[in-house]
């Protein structure tokens, strides 16, 4: 053990140059692969976790008119077996059929359940303020402080003449992501204008309204379908116009997973690219470092105490490759989760994939000793093979060595494909000089 440190310490003085940059190259080239699939994992649950840390809503409950259809109020909601939270919430008419323009009046919508993500700006205050979903934004190309103009419908009066759009001039404060806003949409989708509680306050009875109950149930499973019976009970036997956000969450996520796998491929064809030129560097560098190994057998090394000094050379690069590839998987990791996903992740920037990376640093240090097992196995086992030969042919009583000399079967080889060369010449050329006309009278 002393001659393989001796021998590992002699390595590192005199090839350390070498030894460094091939564990940049190692680790820079695994760091790629490792942040690609870190970020399809990213990116693949980016909106579930959106969901659990906004405390997104089930079902979007709405208080009919209409007398076929039950009317729950929020109080018998939020007695209900199996809900956890509740919040109401105010609807406005509008002529724009692009955007739901909507409002809640306690503001317990976007904070005890289904919490906006702010992207830009800050939460309506004021009675002509709006805060719209990045799907408007980017629709009408809007940001904070444009101007939104809307036209609501007032309220209905039995007395009277429906009267004409009332319109209002917003001012934008901010750009939201919240639960259920994400595309794909359903028909006209949410494209949702957020307006203040002020507004809720100074319009009242002013325009029209359609109120609804977001209700947040207990993360259990059949929660949903119990919810339904038990709004049907309390319905009287009516059924009640219940809006389920999973059917619009299950069609993101569906999205969002077709650019996952996006990232895999692109990690899939880094592996293996990384793999079959890492693995080529290895190689060579293990044939370098081994030409001294006839010398070393000279001196008295064994062959597994040269099996060790290379194998021990392979584990120190395959270490040091696959902790840089780590940090520069973490530090690429910035630029992870892409498309929709990425205004969806909840907490961009930095961030470490404990399996991804711990899978990514053994693999980097496993191809490592891969390559340097195979370098040094070819030369060991052709040696080896060569003495079971020897002991075999003189256990039988044969000559184990070939009576024909190597230099006479070098030449032979060559010999052979010019003499077949020139025997095929002489009758190709005497064809070629054999006139048609001369042959056609032969015959």
């Amino acid at each position: 053990m002393t001659a393989v440190l001796l021998r590992i310490r002699a390595d590192l003085r005199s090839r350390w140059r070498a030894w460094i940059g091939l564990t940049l190259i190692a680790g820079l080239a695994s760091g790629a692969v490792i942040a690609a699939a870190a970020g399809a994992r990213r990116t693949d649950t980016s909106y579930s976790r959106f969901l659990r840390s906004s405390r997104a809503a089930d079902v979007l409950v709405f208080h009919s008119t209409d007398p076929s259809f039950a009317t729950v109020t929020p109080e018998d909601l939020a007695t209900l077996p199996g809900v956890a939270a509740t919040a109401p919430l105010v609807g406005y008419a509008s002529t724009e059929p692009d955007v739901i323009v909507a409002a809640s009046p306690d503001g317990r919508y976007g904070s005890v359940t289904a919490h906006q993500k702010l992207l830009d700006g800050r939460r309506p205050v004021r009675p002509d303020e709006v805060m719209v979903s990045f799907v408007v934004a980017e629709k009408r190309h809007l940001h904070v402080s444009s101007t939104l103009r809307l036209h609501l419908l007032p309220a209905d009066d039995a007395n009277a003449q429906a009267g004409p759009p009332i319109p209002l001039t917003m001012r934008v404060t901010g750009v939201e992501a919240g639960p259920g806003e994400f595309p794909p949409q359903t028909q006209q989708g949410f494209g949702f204008v957020w307006c203040s509680s002020a507004l809720v306050r100074d319009n009242g009875g002013r325009l029209a309204e359609q109120h609804a109950t977001a209700v947040r149930l207990e993360p259990r499973p059949g929660a949903l379908a119990s919810f339904t019976q038990e709004t049907d009970r309390l319905g009287g036997g009516r059924p009640t116009a219940v809006y389920r956000f999973g059917d619009q969450a299950a069609n993101t996520k569906r999205s969002i997973h077709l650019q996952a796998v996006t990232l895999w491929l692109l990690a899939g064809l880094l592996a293996v690219t990384t793999a079959l030129v890492l693995t080529q560097l290895f190689v060579r560098q293990a044939f370098i470092e081994g030409r001294d190994n006839a010398a070393l057998r000279s001196l008295g090394m064994e062959r597994s105490q040269l099996w060790l000094v290379g194998m021990a050379r392979a584990a120190f690069t395959g270490v040091a490759a696959a902790l840089v590839a780590v940090v520069t998987a973490f530090a690429l990791s910035p630029l992870t989760p892409v498309g929709i996903a990425r205004i969806a992740e909840p907490r961009p920037g930095l961030a470490a994939d404990a399996t991804v990376l711990a899978l990514g640093a053994v693999s980097t240090v496993v191809l490592a000793l891969a390559a340097a097992a195979m370098a040094i196995g070819i030369p060991l086992g052709v040696a080896a093979g060569r003495w079971a030969w020897i002991v075999f042919a003189r256990e039988i009583g044969i000559v184990p060595d070939p009576r024909v000399p190597v230099l006479f079967l070098l030449l032979l080889i060559p010999g052979t494909v010019v003499v077949a060369n020139l025997v095929a010449l002489v009758p190709g050329e005497l064809a070629a000089r054999l006139r048609p006309g001369r042959a056609l009278r032969t015959e």
